[in-house]
């Protein structure tokens, strides 16, 4: 902390001249000042800890000082030596100055040496804790860095883990058109070589090819939107909603999803675009849809809901399933890290945790309700930004 360093103000030169004499062997660094405006530019121009005033100076008083140093170096611990016994005085000194403690004269000198060394210990004490929460709040920002860093490196991770894991069902869900189109076509050259070819069967098969490739086109198309979208780390202008259909398209690759699980959407058309990154919101909806459909996939009733809504600048949207529920227990646990409902193998538990951390970037709220056998509702709130 280097040496403490104390500043007596009186106007009495024999006062502080006495003082000096008191102090002169107990390590301080004293700095002596005759008015108020001469202890100020002591304080500008040197490093105070310590502070002892008496009340009653001309121009400037004791109160006023005190109340001017509060202001200005609010760490420096003020004391007050004063012959004025007035308690009204006294209460004034210690709230408008915000003193440690007030002394009277005649001192004791024991005592006047005592409080002064109490008065550097709370100074270094105050000084200590100050660095600590400093040191704290660097290491604080460090790791937020550092975990933001992780996340993003398994957030990376995890899309492409995620479109590995949807290969077979892209190469299914690719090889169904691509059949249809090949049957078609091959029922078309048939018909036309013969004599009288049917241009009524032509037309159809046409039609199926058409419909083919359209099929075709669509899963490329929504395969390739989420690839983009997946590499582009920057903030946009997004279209909530049309982020919402886009992300349906490309879980129609799962044939759960396509075929037997009936969507049911509610969109606000009033709702305002959203700054932000695509991918991370993506993720969001991604994480939310694939437990959707995992949770319904031994279920008979099989409906996933999804709605939008803009209320008091802020954008709402609801996401339910009818899947199997999370029991009461497990449900206060599932945005913990490593925390999983799924079977062995299944599941890695990040997902969720992962999902609030990006809505929680973006100052958002997601809460969940579910009940077992009934199904599941995540409600997320974004401030509209």
């Amino acid at each position: 902390m280097g040496t403490n360093a104390l500043l007596i103000v009186d106007d009495q030169k024999m006062i502080l001249l006495a003082l000096k004499r008191l102090l002169r062997n107990m390590g301080f660094e004293c700095f002596f000042a005759l008015s108020g405006n001469e202890a100020l530019e002591i304080i500008k121009n040197r490093k105070i800890h310590v502070v002892l005033s008496d009340l009653n100076m001309p121009v400037m008083n004791g109160i006023e000082l005190l109340k001017t140093v509060k202001k200005t170096h609010p760490d420096i611990i003020r004391l007050v030596l004063s012959g004025n016994s007035e308690s009204q005085t006294v209460l004034n000194a210690i709230n408008d100055g915000n003193i440690l403690r007030y002394i009277s004269k005649p001192w004791d000198d024991i005592e006047l040496i005592n409080i002064i060394k109490q008065a550097f210990e709370l100074y270094n004490l105050k000084q200590e804790k100050k660095d600590l929460l400093n040191q704290l709040q660097e290491y604080t920002a460090e790791l937020e860095a550092r975990v933001a860093k992780k996340t993003k490196e398994l957030f990376e991770i995890q899309n492409a883990a995620e479109i590995g894991k949807y290969t077979s069902q892209i190469v299914h869900n690719l090889n169904n058109p691509l059949s249809g189109m090949l049957g078609a076509l091959q029922l078309i050259e048939l018909l036309a070589n013969q004599a009288l070819p049917n241009m009524d069967e032509i037309k159809k098969y046409i039609h199926i090819a058409r419909k083919s490739s359209d099929d075709m086109d669509q899963i490329i198309s929504s395969i390739l939107i989420h690839m983009r979208d997946s590499e582009n780390q920057d903030e946009e202008s997004i279209d909530m909603n049309a982020l919402i259909k886009s992300e349906f398209k490309l879980y129609d690759i799962n044939f759960l999803f396509k075929n037997k699980i009936q969507k049911e959407i509610d969109l606000d058309d009033s709702l305002p675009c959203f700054m932000g990154k695509r991918i991370q919101l993506k993720q969001i909806f991604d994480n939310i849809i694939k437990n959707a459909i995992d949770a319904m996939e031994d279920t008979d009733d099989k409906r996933f809901f999804v709605k939008t809504r803009f209320r008091e600048d802020k954008i709402f949207i609801w996401l339910s399933d009818t899947g199997c529920g999370i029991a009461k227990e497990k449900l206060e646990h599932i945005f913990l890290p490593n925390f999983t409902t799924k079977p062995i193998g299944k599941g890695t538990g990040l997902g969720l945790a992962s999902v609030k951390a990006m809505v929680e970037g973006y100052h958002g709220t997601i809460t969940v309700e579910s009940e077992p056998d009934s199904g599941t509702t995540f409600t997320i709130s974004f401030p509209f930004n």
